[in-house]
């Protein structure tokens, strides 16, 4: 029913930074005890992290270990639906170039932009693979190749990458 599909629930991945217990404002809520740590898994060698969460439309509730075993499914099926939900809500057509920096963009500012780097090799063809840096939640700046001049470039991102960090609401 309509009511049933207002109400629906996505699960989706996100990024954060590793052991930050924060992972945004007051629009982000748990459904268990908030003492218990969210569920995460280290990326990057241990750089950053991924989590899962619920999108609830207005908030989003972080998945715990225990919200996890409640719904019955292995944490690889759970990994893959939300890869699957972040993807239907996704377009390659949205990488353009970035309007003062040398890099590409992904320009539709989201909750989840910086959680597309997770599924970047299904938005843009790069054989040689990709360089990323997300200084916030809603940023994802993508440097396709992996040479010495692209590694070059990214190096001179991390800058602007962390005034970035520090000027918006969710920083990674």
């Amino acid at each position: 029913s309509s009511i049933n599909a207002l109400f629906a629930c996505f699960l989706v991945p996100l990024l954060n930074l590793p052991g930050c217990r924060r992972v945004g404002s007051d629009q982000i809520s748990s459904n268990s005890n908030s003492a218990q740590p969210h569920w995460h898994r280290p990326l990057a060698e241990g750089r950053l992290s991924m989590i899962l969460a619920l999108d609830h439309g207005p908030h989003l509730q972080i998945m715990t270990p225990m919200d996890i075993v409640r719904r019955g499914e292995g944490l690889e099926s759970l990994t893959a639906q939300a890869f699957s939900h972040l993807l239907t809500r996704s377009t390659s057509l949205a990488i353009e170039p970035h309007a003062e920096l040398s890099c590409l963009e992904y320009s539709l500012r989201d909750s989840f932009t910086a959680a597309r780097a997770l599924i970047l090799h299904h938005l843009i063809a790069a054989p040689l693979g990709v360089l990323f840096l997300t200084p916030d939640r809603s940023s994802l700046w993508i440097l396709p190749g992996h040479t010495p001049e692209v590694l070059s470039r990214a190096l001179a991102l991390r800058e602007p990458a962390r005034r970035t960090a520090a000027q918006r609401p969710y920083p990674i």
